[in-house]
C-alpha cells in the first residue's frame, strides 16, 4: 500500500473547499424548495378558488352540463399539477 503524505494546509484548504461547495449546493436546494412550495401554494389557492366558484354556482343553480364538465376538467388538471408539484418537492427534500 502506498502512503500519501499531505501537508496540513492542503488538507484544511481541501476541507474548506468541500464545505463551501456543500453550502452552495444546500443553498440552491433550499431556494428550489421554496420556489416549488410557492408554486404549490399558488396552485392550491387556484384550485380552492375554482371549487368555491363551482359551489357558488351550484347554490345559485346556474350550472349547465357543459359548464360542469368544463369546471371538472379544469379542476382535474389543476389537481394533477398539484400532485406533480408535490412529487417535485418530495424529490428536492429527498436530495437534502
Amino acid at each position: 500500500m502506498k502512503k500519501f503524505y499531505f501537508s496540513l494546509d492542503f488538507l484544511l484548504n481541501y476541507k474548506k473547499t468541500l464545505e463551501d461547495k456543500l453550502k452552495v449546493e444546500l443553498t440552491k436546494l433550499i431556494r428550489k424548495q421554496k420556489k416549488e412550495e410557492k408554486v404549490l401554494k399558488e396552485l392550491e389557492e387556484k384550485r380552492d378558488l375554482y371549487q368555491e366558484e363551482v359551489r357558488k354556482r351550484e347554490r345559485e343553480e346556474k350550472m349547465d352540463l357543459g359548464l360542469i364538465i368544463a369546471y371538472d376538467s379544469y379542476l382535474g388538471k389543476v389537481n394533477s399539477q398539484i400532485e406533480e408539484q408535490k412529487d417535485k418537492l418530495y424529490r428536492i427534500l429527498k436530495e437534502k
